[in-house]
């Protein structure tokens, strides 16, 4: 009966480190990829459970202003909730010290807004 327990304590201790690796590994990957701003801008408006600003899809995005820190992008999409509309987004976003954007603020844009600043 103790080794039993014994087994089963080394099965259940490599299987937590075994997922924490993994998860470690996840970010890491995620981080590295969000030193892009378009997969940065991309991740956080297709994913997320309680994002109510989330897309199915981005098919189209338009840098508006930029500089080293700081930056405006329009970008639009179908949304996730159904009828599955056409929705555009301004993203302020902003990178951090380790050079990975940040999304901080979404604001929906109207059609003609959408075309008046992409334009």
């Amino acid at each position: 009966m103790n080794k039993k327990h014994k087994a089963k304590k080394a099965y259940i201790i490599i299987a937590i480190i075994i997922i924490v690796t993994t998860i470690l590994i996840k970010h890491n990957i995620n981080s590295n990829k969000s030193k892009d701003i378009n997969y940065a801008a991309k991740q956080y408006l297709t994913t997320g459970f309680f994002n109510s600003y989330k897309l199915y899809n981005v098919y189209y995005s338009h840098l508006v202003f930029s500089d080293s820190n700081d930056a405006i992008l329009n970008v639009r999409g179908m949304q996730a909730k159904a009828p599955h509309a056409t929705v555009s987004y301004k993203l302020k976003m902003s990178k951090n010290s380790s050079e990975v954007w940040h999304v901080n603020k979404v604001d929906p844009l109207s059609d003609v807004q959408y075309l008046e600043e992409n334009n």
